[in-house]
Parts: C-alpha cells; structure tokens; sequence
C-alpha cells in the first residue's frame, strides 16, 4: 500500500511538472513571436519570399507602424493642366530603365516634385488598374525592359553582394506580366549569376531574353549554353481573350562577362526556336505581338525597323499589330503606322509608359485561329509618376492613404528599412544649389560638368615641395558619362552620391607625360568641343555660387518634360501634364579635363616638348588612354623626322614602344563615386536641417506640399 501510495504521489508530481513546463513553454513561445517590425529587413529580401510573407502580416497596421522616411517628397501643384489616358481592349503599362530609383528624389522643386512617387505607389497604381481594367472587361499587361540596377544606393550601395541583389526583390513585389534584361545586369559575372538563380526564376517563362544566351559551367567542367531567360513568352488575356505572344530583345552590344553571348536582333528570325514559333498554333492563334526591347528608338542601337519588316513577312504575323516597348538612351520617344507601335518610355522611374490598342471590329468576330481583328487603333500617353497624376488616372481624389494599398504599406515599410539599415538617408552637407548634366553648357557655373571639373582640381591638387616627379603638373581626366544626374539644391545625401555618379573606378596616374602629347590627346578625346585647361582657372573652392534656376511653377505650369515624337496627332500630346520645358543643351564634351596643379615654377619656361604631365585618370579609361598616347606618340615620332624610310622601318616605327609607367593613386581609396561625396563633408557639412526646412517652406507657399503616404 506504501509502495503503492508513493506511484501515485511520483505520478502526480511528474503530471504537475509537465503541466508547468507546458505552460512555460508556451509562454516562451508567445514571448518569443516577433513583430514584423522586427524582422531583419534584408533576411526578408533574401529569402525571395517578401510577397508571401504578407499574407501572414496583412492585419498589421503597416500604414502608421511601419517605417517612416526622413526626407520626405512633396507633389506638383494640384492645378496642374493634365491629358487624360485614352483606354482600348488591351492596356500596356511600360517602364524601363529604372536604374534602382524605387525612393523618389527628395528635392522640393520642380522637376523632382513630378516623378515623387516611390514604388509603393508603382505596385499600388498597378493594382489598382488592374482591378479598373478588369471591371470595364479590358485587359491590362504590365511590361519592364531592363536596366534595374546602377544608379541610386538602393541597388549600388552594398559592394560585397552582385549588383540588384537586394533591389532585384524589391522590383519582383510589382505584379509585371512581361520582363526582359537590359545591359547593365549583364556588366559582372556575380550579377549574373544572381540574375539567373535569385530574379529569373521569380518570374518563369516571362523573363523574356529572344537573343541572349548565357553559358554556364555545370560540375566545374561540362558547359551549358541556352537563352539566359525564355525564347519567348504567350497568354490569353484574360478579359478579351486575345492571345499575347510576347518576344525580348536587347540591342547587339558586347558584354564583358565570358559566357554571355547577344546576336543581332534581326538574327533571330533565322533561329530554329523562332521558325518553330511562327509554323506552331500558338504563332498562328497569336492576335497582337509584343517585343519587349532594351533598344532606343534613335541612335546606332535603333534596329527596330530590320527586326519588324523581317517578322511580318511570315503569315503568322503578317499585318497583326505589332506593339513595341523600348528603352537604353532615356528618353520619352514613340513612332507609328497602321499596325505598329514603337514607345519608349524615359529613365530612373520618372515615367510610365501607357498604349491602349482598340480593335472597333472585335466583338464582330468569333475567337478561332482565323478571325480578323480589323486595324488597330493606338493611343499613348507618357505618365509622370508621381501620386497626384497616378490618383487622377485612376479618379481618385488624392488624400493621404486614398492611393496605396495595403499591401503598398507593406512595400514602402520595406523600403524605408533598407534604406535606414543602409544609412541612405545619411546627410554630408547641404548642396547650395543646382547643378545639370543637361541644361547648361559644359563652361556654366550651373553644369554639373564645369562642377565636377571644380572638384577634381580640388581632390587632386598637389604641392610642389620635392623634386623629381613632383614637379610635374597635373591634369585630371574622366569621362563625363560617369555623371548620371543632376545634383539638386539641398541635403547631399549616401544615396545621392549614387544618383550622381554609381561608378566604382579607382583613380591612376599616368607620369611623365611630354605637354605636347598631352595637348594632342585631349584635342583628340574632345575634338573643338572642349575647354583648354591648361589655362589655370579661379581656384576650386573659392568661386562663389552659380546664378540662381527658377525651378518654381510660372503660369501655372512647372518645369517637366514637353515630347515631340512620331505618335498622335501632331506629336505633341504624349505628356499626361502640360508643362513648359526645361532647358537641354544639345552637346557636351565626352571628357571633362580638369588641370589639377599647374606647373611649378621650376618648369614653368620649359618647352612644350621637354615639359611633363602627370594625368589623373580612373581605371575605365586606362586602356583607351594607353593606346591613345602610344597612337599619338608613334605619329610624332614620324612626322618629326623628314629622312625617307623603309618599309620594314615604318613598320617596326608604328608599333608601340612606349612604356608609361602607371601607379594606383592614394591607394584607389578614392572612387568616382566619391567625388561629391568629398566636396560635401569639406565645404558643406555645416548645419543643413535649418536651411532644408526653409527651402521647403518656400516650396510649400508655391503648392509644393509633402506626401505622407
């Protein structure tokens, strides 16, 4: 009985513990559950499931909880004149070029103030149209063509990680239908990679890549060649039921990644695939054509034209239309005829492209695999992206949270993490005004180029107190494609050196240069089109701020993009907001040439044949510049000398025989992308917020007000 007694009593005891341990257990777990808000924001983004995991968090409060930004954007004025979207059976939405610029700008201005929507907007304006669409019985298709990364810190800031790894899968939380590659995702192998195991696989066969083809090494040894995303892609549109069958091409360019092959665009339609394509009941049962392109409607790279002619000449084409979507140079552009049309559709989410195709005749037909649609009609618009122009579109009264969904809450809390946990947001100093890329000559005050050349007179200016190499003057030299942007008027932020210039090159020198080879170089890099620097100019630092720019509305219209293009009535009614243009200067040198330290006094009277240079150059310029000086050195050579030669000798005369000797500079601590950067915390890092909050005061006394989202 005692024995008996003390089971039970054991019993009792270990049902007590385990009763409590469960309790304890569950209460560990319950302390444990972490708020959203504690979630690693780039563990989120890795894992690829972002979108998934709102499903989980969609009852949480994202709108007030979630992330704030600091610099907040502002609008255009509510008054502005617009053009409303013309809306057929099937809505194309295009963007292109996107360069990373998921945050808007935060200049309280105009332009900035129209493309001020960020990409929770862009994922909430898709959303929303596609719901517009689907309750008229239309059909919308949502298409990107390339170049998503360089350009702003959000896809340029971390460099221990492949280019977009993390803006990759801020981009794929946009519900898109097509997508194909542009040639910045093709410039490393590491971006590659990533681009074809983390960001293709997210979008299966509508990553479109008709010419690009990717070799692979499979095992360290075996090799495997096929197109980097699918030949091809075809849908029914749900609404209409038209079939889409979609191709993406990326202009004949040469990457500088092994293993990545692009052919001509036209050279496809020779390719078995596409010859299959066009004979099959899907080529046959295809009602409209798409290409998605990275190609630019002008320019060398324009290859449009061969790539059409060649797909109507086959019966599956023939005179269906054909709606193209371009992109690489920037630009707003479009051209037209009966059954063809050809957007593209600007750069850095500034723009959304928008084509309507109507086909009057449709509801005439029945669908089977030999109906006749009738000729299309076309309408576009090129949409600035900003809340207020995506609020009208959609013919909502813009209030803050009347445009962002739910899930467009959730977009923007992680946008705002990033780029807290990146310390984007970070302030150097305040810029004291505006410089252009584009505006102004190259010689004004307010270039950003005649800018840039300021600042490396400042970064690279040296004193002359040891002999030797020393005394040799010194020219700084870049190219002046490395400026992407403009710099705007106030806080000069980490991710503003991005938009400014992303570039990574480091800095050399090129020592003992003759002046005269020197002169003749930058003759050739810039034809007429450039200054003289060996003219010492006003010291950097100490000129004074360049004339003010009225970027504030005037008659009621701001500052923005007015397009003439080939589409329309008379070209001129693309822009859905009517603006008065901003001033472009057509031409700038290709080479910004800044001298650094002029020549000491010790050499100042030597000839221009026995006095040296030391030019200052990055890496990307290096080989260019090499050969360059041994072309031009060869050529002095020969026609220094009047004696007739051989044969054999004026061969072995024109090979390079010059050794230039080359060093790192400063140890490659300095970038190009540090430039800005430099100027800011050495001359304007004194107290910006005061400054910044009059500027916006200003711009909100001319109905510029902030966005709160």
């Amino acid at each position: 009985m005692l024995a008996s007694s003390r089971s039970i009593s054991s019993l009792l005891a270990l049902s007590l513990v385990t009763l409590l341990a469960s309790i304890g257990l569950r209460h560990i777990t319950q302390q444990r559950a972490r708020s959203p808000l504690e979630h690693d924001v780039e563990e989120l983004l890795l894992s690829g499931k972002a979108k998934e995991r709102w499903a989980d968090w969609k009852d949480f409060d994202w709108a007030t909880k979630g992330a704030k930004r600091k610099l907040r954007p502002r609008l255009p004025r509510r008054d502005q004149e617009m053009r409303d979207l013309i809306w057929g059976d099937v809505q194309f939405l295009h963007t292109t070029d996107i360069h990373g610029f998921y945050l808007p700008h935060h200049s309280p201005v105009p332009p900035a103030t129209s493309s001020s929507a960020d990409w929770a907007d862009w994922v909430s304006f898709i959303d929303r149209m596609r719901y517009k669409a689907q309750s008229e019985g239309r059909d919308l298709v949502v298409v990107d063509t390339g170049d998503l990364v360089t350009g702003h810190g959000l896809s340029d800031a971390r460099h221990d990680v492949p280019p977009g790894l993390f803006s990759n899968q801020i981009f794929a939380l946009a519900d898109y239908d097509v997508l194909t590659v542009g040639n910045h995702e093709l410039y490393t192998l590491e971006g590659v990679q990533a681009l074809q195991s983390d960001f293709i696989p997210h979008w299966s066969d509508r990553y479109v890549t008709s010419n690009v083809n990717y070799t692979s090494s499979e095992n360290g040894s075996i090799s495997r060649t096929s197109s980097l995303g699918s030949q091809y892609t075809s849908f029914v549109l749900p609404q209409t039921g038209l079939r889409l069958t979609s191709l993406g091409i990326l202009f004949d360019f040469t990457s500088p990644v092994e293993g990545i092959s692009i052919r001509p665009p036209a050279s496809i339609l020779g390719e078995a695939w596409y010859k299959d394509l066009m004979y099959s009941r899907i080529g046959h049962e295809t009602d409209i054509w798409l290409i998605a392109g990275h190609m630019p409607l002008d320019g060398p790279e324009d290859e449009w034209d061969e790539l059409i002619e060649g797909m109507r000449r086959w019966e599956s084409v023939g005179q269906k239309p054909i709606v193209g979507l371009g992109g690489h140079t920037h630009l707003r552009n479009c051209r037209q005829d009966s059954n063809t049309i050809i957007l593209q559709s600007g750069r850095y989410h500034e723009t959304a492209g928008f084509v309507s195709v109507a086909f009057p005749e449709r509801h005439l037909v029945s669908h089977n695999s030999s109906r006749s649609l009738g000729a299309p009609m076309f309408s576009r618009r090129y949409i600035d992206l900003n809340p207020l122009n995506l609020a009208h579109h959609l013919g909502l009264s813009l209030h803050n949270g009347s445009l962002t969904t739910p899930f467009g809450h959730y977009v923007r809390h992680i946008l705002h993490s990033l780029a807290a946990k990146w310390k984007l947001e970070e302030v150097h100093g305040f810029a004291p005004q505006d410089w252009f890329l584009e505006r102004y000559a190259a010689s004004d005050e307010r270039s950003i180029l005649k800018g840039t050349r300021d600042v490396l007179v400042r970064i690279f200016k040296k004193t002359y107190e040891t002999g030797g190499e020393e005394q040799q003057m010194r020219i700084a030299l870049i190219n002046s494609g490395s400026l992407r942007n403009d710099l705007r008027k106030g806080p000069f932020t980490n991710s503003d050196q991005f938009v400014v210039s992303p570039f990574s090159d480091s800095f050399h020198s090129i020592h003992s240069v003759p002046l005269s080879l020197a002169k003749r170089l930058i003759a050739r890099l810039n034809g007429d089109g450039g200054d003289d620097p060996f003219t010492p100019d006003v010291e950097a630092g100490d000129r004074g701020v360049g004339p003010a720019v009225n970027s504030f509305d005037e008659d009621g219209r701001s500052e923005g993009y007015v397009t003439v293009d080939g589409c329309g009535v008379d070209g001129r009614d693309g822009d859905d907001t009517i603006h008065r243009p901003v001033p472009l200067v057509p031409f700038e040198p290709p080479y910004i040439v800044a001298l650094a330290s002029p020549a000491p006094p010790s050499s100042a009277k030597a000839s221009n044949a026995t006095q040296l240079v030391e030019i200052v150059t990055v890496q990307y310029l290096l080989p260019r510049l090499l050969s360059l000086l041994d072309e031009l050195a060869s050529e002095a050579e020969y026609s220094s000398s009047d004696q007739p030669k051989s044969a054999a000798q004026l061969h072995a005369q024109s090979q390079p025989s010059h050794e230039w000797k080359v060093t790192l500079l400063d140890e490659g601590k300095v970038k190009t992308r540090d430039l800005w950067r430099i100027q800011a915390e050495e001359l304007w890092s004194e107290e910006w917020e005061g400054k910044w909050e009059r500027y916006g005061r200003e711009a909100e006394r001319r109905g510029h007000e902030i966005y709160e989202g």
